[in-house]
């Protein structure tokens, strides 16, 4: 299947176009119409020429159009491979973000797990003080208990009355 466009040049020829997809390209015919003209005053170097320059023009056209189609395709393929390079370098920093968010996770766990751990040995260490303070307190009674207990003794076999 071909597109076709037909449209009309200078008075009296008609052109038509059609894109040749096995071609890649657009391939034009040029008819004149001479009998609009009045064909009876022309003679075929006229005819020739004016169909010559039809369908340089026509060429002409076409060739501009396919550059600039040409230049297109170019600019829309590199614009491609930017934004495919674009898209790989995000993935890249999505992958290094989740690592990061999975590290994220893995440190804040062992915080609070050393949290625990510290306020286990805190818990401790206050324990052990109270029971040191426990104990000094007993052994200072025990003490004066001891000594008092030896001062009555002592008293005894002192005379003092």
């Amino acid at each position: 299947s071909s597109t076709q466009i037909r449209g009309v040049g200078p008075p009296g020829v008609s052109v038509a176009l059609a894109f040749e997809p096995r071609r890649r390209c657009w391939c034009s015919r040029a008819t004149v119409h001479f009998a609009a003209m009045g064909d009876s005053g022309h003679d075929e170097e006229e005819k020739a020429g004016l169909l010559a320059n039809t369908q340089e023009a026509i060429y002409g056209r076409l060739n501009g159009s396919s550059r600039r189609l040409d230049a297109t395709r170019r600019a829309a393929i590199e614009s491609e491979e930017i934004g495919l390079n674009v898209m790989s370098e995000l993935q890249g920093q999505r992958e290094g973000i989740l690592r990061s968010k999975a590290h994220l996770h893995d440190v804040d766990d062992n915080l609070g797990l050393s949290r625990k751990v510290l306020q286990t040995l805190g818990f401790r260490v206050q324990a052990n003080q109270l029971m040191l303070m426990l104990i000094a307190a007993l052994l200072t009674v025990a003490n004066i208990v001891v000594v008092f207990s030896k001062m009555q003794k002592f008293a005894a076999y002192i005379p003092f009355r």
